[in-house]
């Protein structure tokens, strides 16, 4: 809380007089009513306003003039046509610092209520503003309506015409302007309830400085346009309880996130809403951390999309969203129409979005200019319903999952156009001993960077293609006798596994490694496939001791070992139309040294 000066000021003595006998009731203002031109104060002859209304005050239509600042420690209710001229480097306390004093400000569209510096052409930034500290209740509200309040914003560069200290004011049909710090400002123990139809412009730092708990608050009626800044500047936690679902507006100027936010309750992101992160700062939007039961639905349109971006357009200006919650029917997390970029700052195994155990419905989105990866999941994360996506622009690739994700993915996405064009992957696949999954021919190669087990039924689609990091592979049921590898390429359109990077040469990678039976709806089976700069164990392919694996019209080589090495006690075995690229040491080895 701020510290005060308290000052005396000296009153006639028929004003002392007059205000002890009527100050509970009203007090008349000097001058005429209505509205003075922006920046003018155009009293005639202002009356005497108190630094202190200790009981009930109205203030009825006229204009008035306090010799200093003042401080309202009772309800003071305002009447439609006051004009009330502030001196310089005054200030309008509301209920400082714990006092009962609330400010009911009710003007009309014809005589609406002007709170002003009191010379003509006041700078921004002349007096304080109107601040407030009381919380409004219905008996004694905080209200303004109707009212302009213009060149406050002195006390600091986080304040504004109105700042609210704790305080909650239902604001209307209001203008706040000529600010040299924001229109509005709001602590975090501050809220704004019943906030509407406002104009917010002409102010330095922006239309308004909030807490993040208070964005919902906020309608697209008021215009926030025409400051030095357009902005509303937010941080913080956002919990309003975990039945409780708030709406993100779209308002007109870009939410500028100076600090990090939390949602620990559920959110509702409205089309058209965009919010901007300040570069630099490592700012990012958690989603459900620690627990909490927040979570994300960003529903944008075509025509007004979700955005949220780094402040200087920049790889790397922020974090990127982070969801550590599972969706849900009641809470989902959902990204549709929705634009992530500039984020990837936290790591190299980060994201504009990044899945931290959680999950997330992505569809018709935009994820772009990371730093890191479009889009990254850790192993228990998981990517329902992802579909008709764009990812490009970004350094290290479109995406990094768990092999087990790979599954969600679809060809309606376009993956390319990043520095480098791969989706990462690693890990064991398990759906379940009776799930069949399809790993989709999408457009970038699959990137392996770590061994891939399948330990249930897997089919690869036509143009699919896997490359594989040194000293990788792929072992199809080593961990569990359910599972299978089914890839069905065509003549146009094969399935490729091959070393990574522009040349790999043999054996740079290990194998894909059958250990189970070729049994059941989805037999082990290579149709069309390339298997190439493997072998460097016994071969690119390897059908192992009671595995079973059928191989045609595909191409293996570039081996250096076998092409294929054959177990003499597999299961089954059978190969036909394939071509043989060398080098290899033999096309099919069936020695027993698999």
């Amino acid at each position: 809380m701020k510290m005060r000066l308290a000052i005396l000021y000296g009153l006639s003595a028929f004003l002392l007089v007059a205000l002890s006998a009527c100050q509970t009731a009203s007090l008349g203002g000097g001058g005429g009513g209505g509205t003075p031109p922006p920046g003018s104060a155009s009293c005639a002859a202002p009356a005497a306003l108190p630094t202190t209304i200790s009981s009930p005050m109205t203030l009825t239509a006229g204009c008035y003039e306090p010799t200093g600042s003042v401080s309202v420690d009772a309800a003071l209710t305002i009447d439609a046509g006051v004009t009330i001229l502030m001196p310089a480097g005054s200030y309008f306390d509301i209920g400082y610092p714990s006092t009962p004093g609330t400010l009911n400000a009710q003007g009309t569209a014809a005589s609406p209520i002007v709170f002003e510096g009191n010379v003509n052409n006041a700078p921004a930034g002349y007096w304080v503003g109107i601040e407030i500290y009381s919380k409004s209740y219905t008996s004694t509200p905080n209200a303004l309506n109707d009212v302009t309040v213009r060149d406050g914003g002195s006390y600091s560069q986080d304040s504004g015409d109105v700042s609210l200290y704790g305080g909650s004011a239902t604001i209307t049909n209001s203008t706040f302007q000529n600010s040299s710090a924001f229109g509005i400002f709001a602590d975090g123990a501050s809220t704004l309830p019943g906030f509407s139809a406002n104009k917010i412009n002409g102010n330095t730092r922006g239309a308004m400085e909030i807490p993040a708990q208070d964005m919902s608050d906020l309608d697209v009626a008021t215009s926030y346009l025409g400051n030095t800044r357009d902005i509303v500047a937010v941080s913080g936690i956002v919990d309003h309880g975990a039945t409780t679902t708030v709406h993100w507006p779209g308002i007109d100027v870009p939410f500028y996130a100076t600090d990090s936010i939390s949602l620990n309750s559920p959110v509702v992101v409205d089309a058209g809403f965009v919010m901007q992160a300040d570069a630099g700062q490592g700012i990012y939007l958690d989603v459900g951390y620690t627990g909490t039961p927040g979570s994300l639905n960003a529903q944008g349109t075509a025509s007004k999309p979700v955005v949220f971006e780094g402040s200087s357009g920049s790889p790397g200006d922020w974090v990127g969203i982070e969801v550590y919650t599972k969706s849900t029917t009641a809470s989902p997390n959902v990204l549709n129409y929705t634009t992530v970029a500039d984020g990837g700052s936290y790591s190299v195994d980060s994201g504009n979005v990044s899945l931290y155990g959680g999950s997330v419905t992505i569809t018709n989105s935009t994820f772009q200019h990371s730093s890191a990866f479009g889009i990254s999941a850790d192993g228990a994360s998981t990517l329902p319903g992802f579909s008709a996506n764009t990812i490009n622009g970004n350094a290290l690739g479109a995406m990094e999952i768990p092999a087990q994700d790979m599954s969600d993915l679809d060809v309606a996405t376009a993956y390319n156009g990043n520095t480098i064009d791969v989706v990462d992957v690693a890990g064991t696949v398990n759906h379940g001993s009776t799930t069949t999954v399809h790993w989709p021919g999408i457009d970038v190669p699959f990137h392996a960077t770590d061994a891939i087990s399948l330990d249930s039924p897997v089919v690869v689609d036509a143009g699919f293609v896997m490359q594989m990091d040194a000293g990788t592979y792929v072992d199809v049921g080593y961990n569990s006798t359910a599972g299978r590898l089914n890839a069905q390429g065509t003549s146009t359109d094969p399935v490729v596994f091959q070393g990574y990077g522009t040349s790999p040469g043999p054996g740079y990678w290990d194998a894909i490694n059958f250990y189970t039976p070729s049994t059941g709806a989805t037999p082990n089976m290579l149709n069309h496939t390339f298997v190439m700069d493997g072998g460097s164990s016994t071969g690119d392919v390897v059908v192992m001791n009671s595995a079973g694996a059928t191989v045609t019209n595909s191409q293996i080589g570039d081996s250096s070992s076998a092409g294929i090495c054959v177990d003499p006690s597999r299961q089954s075995f059978s190969q036909s139309g394939n071509t043989f690229v060398s080098p290899y040491s033999v096309q099919v080895d069936t020695s027993g040294s698999c």
